[in-house]
């Protein structure tokens, strides 16, 4: 989770959910495409080694968002995680290997 635009730590204005995959097969840039044309929230994207992952923004600004609101965005969150590791994994037919090692990603340096 990242916090945007925050005073000290706290009155943050955005929150971005991320969530990436490190697979041992690519995932073609026709599929992650495929996902954010049939997905409102959740947007797939690949990062700079070519692994997907997964991020959905919260606006918290002009107020904030109630404890209701947010429990259910991280719910919706928690499903779209499931969803999209399950198909980012579920189609390696003709896919290829991944050529190197992964190298750590923002959320693993944490």
């Amino acid at each position: 989770m990242y916090f945007y635009g925050c005073e000290d730590g706290a009155n943050c204005t955005s929150i971005q959910f991320y969530m990436g995959i490190e697979l041992d097969h690519t995932v073609s840039l026709e599929r992650i495409n495929d996902w954010n044309r049939d997905k409102r929230f959740g947007t797939a994207v690949f990062d700079t080694d070519g692994y997907p992952y997964l991020k959905m923004d919260l606006n918290l600004d002009f107020g904030g968002i109630t404890a209701p609101a947010f429990e259910d965005n991280l719910d919706l969150w928690e499903r779209l995680v499931a969803e999209f590791s399950d198909y980012v994994t579920a189609d390696k037919t003709d896919a290829p290997q991944m050529e190197t090692a992964p190298k750590p990603g923002p959320l693993q340096e944490l």
